[in-house]
């Protein structure tokens, strides 16, 4: 069977090889933890952090509420992602009648992500952290007739600057996701037949974008959820 050609914007995702550090090595001026990547999510972990990526902190049993799950699984699911560092507890909510439930919300000390979005005519970079919180875009006029080394070198460009006024290492980066105006085959990361852009049809956006930040990225991982292209980011605890 012929893998499927998506149409418009894609999005892919890398990992990175961070290093895990024990507490007894972790640098007291420094607080931000290392994981070890792949950051890796199930399909039921993947909803519990795409409902906080969307309502942003929220107590165990509203994620059952509107997950449709039983209290019990929602626990599970729950306990799964904060033992592993994904979400962390923080303050109480409103009481129901009983004892202030615990609000929950995603770690945001887990590292950041990036969101390159190629237009026919124009191209927006920016940097979040792994809650979707936009730290800064940067835009600036482009033309997709020019050839992919150019238009994608630039954005590398822009992206290591972003990272570094944020004072992040490429190491903290955990994904990046791109979007090109034009038909792709999701599979291989590739334009196919785009009608704006002759010059990348088959261009290998993924491996381009892999050279420039290696030797960090090096794993897929499933942190595309986290990422939403808009303008409706929440606060910052």
């Amino acid at each position: 069977m012929k893998k499927p050609i998506i149409p418009s914007f894609f999005y892919v995702t890398f990992g990175l090889n961070l290093h895990t550090m024990s507490a007894s090595h972790t640098d007291s001026t420094k607080k931000k933890p290392r994981f070890t990547a792949p950051i890796l999510v199930n399909s039921a972990e993947v909803e519990v952090m795409r409902t906080l990526r969307r309502r942003g902190r929220i107590s165990r049993s509203e994620i059952s509420n509107i997950t449709g799950w039983s209290k019990a699984k929602a626990s599970q699911e729950i306990r799964s992602l904060v033992d592993k560092g994904y979400l962390v507890e923080f303050g109480e909510g409103v009481s129901q009648g009983g004892r202030k439930p615990r609000l929950l919300r995603i770690n945001d000390q887990l590292g950041y992500i990036a969101g390159i979005d190629i237009g026919a005519t124009s191209l927006d970079i920016a940097l979040a952290d792994v809650a979707g919180l936009v730290l800064q875009r940067q835009s600036e006029l482009t033309d997709v007739k020019w050839s992919p080394e150019t238009v994608l070198g630039r954005c590398s460009e822009l992206l290591l600057e972003l990272i570094d006024v944020h004072g992040i290492t490429p190491s903290e980066i955990l994904g990046i996701g791109v979007g090109v105006p034009g038909p792709v085959d999701f599979a291989r990361g590739v334009l196919v037949a785009p009608p704006l852009m002759p010059e990348w049809e088959n261009f290998l956006i993924r491996d381009f974008l892999s050279r420039h930040f290696r030797p960090h990225l090096s794993w897929w991982i499933m942190m595309s959820i986290l990422w939403h292209w808009g303008n409706n980011e929440p606060e910052r605890a």
